[in-house]
């Protein structure tokens, strides 16, 4: 009976939302190689399109180790290296992020510090995920350290079909709320996903 309430809470936040403004697309492709016992590297190119998925504008390659702390804790360093595309003109830039994983069956958290190298914007991120018989929910808030409120949320739905052994398909929906100032109202865009994992 919960599975099927939050499966059909989930269709309806959906299907309400697809009258937005915008839809986009982000297509995410991990690749993860195990250096040595308890530590991997990870190379996770990020592509975004928009104005209904037909124009590119954002590139975002995260590189980096994943450290396995315990049973239950990992952490990430990443640098990555960035392109934007702003009305006609593209800019580059750099972030960098700092995560510590808590792992427990199905129910993970990720706290994540971001900090944009471009203009010194600094923002705390946090990421609740659970998942069950292969599908996915996700909810991360964020907060701006260097504007003093909360400017974005995501909430991500999704399913991993298990292609391979060590490959991962997993297509999502994305409901992205942003707010351009303090007082302004919260700005929805539709975002479908595709993540694509390979571990070696």
């Amino acid at each position: 009976m919960l599975k099927k309430t939050i499966v059909l809470s989930l269709l309806v936040l959906l299907f309400g939302s697809l009258a937005l403004a915008d839809t986009e697309f982000w297509s995410t492709d991990t690749f993860q190689a195990q250096i040595k016992e308890g530590v991997r590297f990870n190379i996770i190119p990020e592509l975004r399109f928009r104005n209904n998925a037909s124009e590119f504008y954002y590139l975002l390659v995260y590189l980096g180790p994943t450290f396995k702390l315990n049973e239950c804790f990992d952490l990430n360093v990443f640098y990555a290296p960035k392109t934007t595309k702003n009305g006609g003109a593209w800019t580059s830039g750099s972030n960098g992020y700092l995560d510590l994983v808590y792992k427990n069956g199905g129910l993970s958290n990720r706290g994540r510090l971001e900090n944009d190298f471009t203009n010194g914007g600094l923002k705390i991120r946090d990421q609740l995920q659970y998942k069950m018989n292969g599908w996915f929910f996700t909810e991360e808030l964020f907060y701006s350290a260097t504007k003093g409120y909360f400017d974005e949320n995501r909430a991500l739905v999704g399913y991993t079909f298990k292609l391979a052994k060590n490959f991962d398909l997993s297509p999502g929906y994305l409901l992205r709320s942003q707010k351009a100032n303090a007082n302004a109202d919260w700005r929805q865009t539709n975002v479908f996903t595709l993540n694509a994992s390979l571990k070696i």
